[in-house]
């Protein structure tokens, strides 16, 4: 179920330290006004997911008048930069989750553009790799 995003008044009551800065954010400012989500990057992953969820959750005309305010502030629609804002938290969680990866072999972690494998070796030659893929959830 769509929730709409806090207007101007649960703004100020709910981030009164944050406020000023929110309302004079476009993003914020207009998402406030017209009670409709923008994707926009958000500080933590979880809250980038809810927004996306909630964006899903919209009427399709609601989704339309968001993608014309995002090709306006962004040039690109919302599910373009929701991919490309999914892509950087991709990123950043696999920096920080890789070395907390194990494989069930032992051996030596290798990482390329978010795949991961494992070399085990015994003796001279190569015996098996661990393959994966880090997971964005």
């Amino acid at each position: 179920m769509y929730e709409r995003p806090y207007n101007t008044e649960e703004i100020k009551k709910n981030y009164p330290d944050k406020a000023d800065f929110l309302m004079n954010d476009p993003v914020h400012r207009w998402r406030a006004e017209t009670g409709i989500e923008l994707i926009h990057k958000e500080p933590t992953l979880e809250e980038q997911k809810r927004i996306w969820r909630n964006w899903l959750e919209m009427t399709d005309d609601m989704k339309e008048e968001s993608d014309r305010k995002s090709l306006q502030l962004f040039d690109k629609d919302n599910e373009s930069n929701n991919q490309e804002i999914m892509k950087s938290w991709s990123e950043v969680d696999f920096k920080k989750r890789t070395p907390e990866r194990t494989c069930p072999l032992g051996g030596k972690l290798s990482t390329n553009a978010g795949r991961f494998s494992w070399v085990v070796r015994r003796g001279s030659g190569l015996l098996r790799r661990c393959r994966g893929r880090v997971e964005t959830r």
